[in-house]
């Protein structure tokens, strides 16, 4: 003769949006990182270039990459477009400094020259000299137009 124990039913209410039934415990556990769940709902990873917000995945805006928990900030010298897992150098020639949005790279203004990708500022053209804009050499300060080559070959 067999006896077998009947299982208990037991009743709970569903789980907030943002976590999920821990079946071993009955208990209502946080979703992972970069997960969401609805309310009563299983938690689900989030895809590629988004962040876990409670019961949504949300893409990152322009100027932020996503590291799967949450959207951050370019650095200067970098930018992104939305949806990006990570930010881009500035090419030579162009720059992001503080306080410039982060979805775009900006050309060195006349004058001013970069040789280096990611900066974070231009150079300023030695004295008497000057560059057309987005200028990546030093060596496309050339003389101001109302100076003679004499001027700027002997100027400090």
């Amino acid at each position: 003769l067999l006896s077998y124990e009947r299982p208990q039913r037991i009743i709970t209410q569903p789980c907030p949006a943002g976590s999920e039934m821990d079946l071993t415990s009955s208990a209502c556990i946080p979703c992972q990182s970069g997960a969401v769940s609805t309310t009563g709902g299983r938690c689900v990873v989030c895809g590629d270039h988004q962040v876990g917000q409670g019961s949504e995945c949300q893409s990152c805006s322009a100027g932020k990459f996503s590291d799967t928990t949450i959207c951050r900030s370019c650095p200067t010298g970098r930018m992104s477009h939305s949806n990006a897992s990570q930010c881009v150098d500035c090419a030579a020639g162009r720059y992001r400094g503080t306080g410039h949005p982060g979805n775009r790279c900006f050309a060195c203004e006349e004058g001013r020259f970069v040789p280096t990708i990611g900066a974070s500022e231009c150079i300023t053209c030695p004295p008497f000299l000057t560059s057309p804009a987005g200028a990546v050499l030093e060596s496309e300060c050339t003389c101001s137009a109302n100076l003679t080559n004499d001027t700027c070959s002997t100027a400090p």
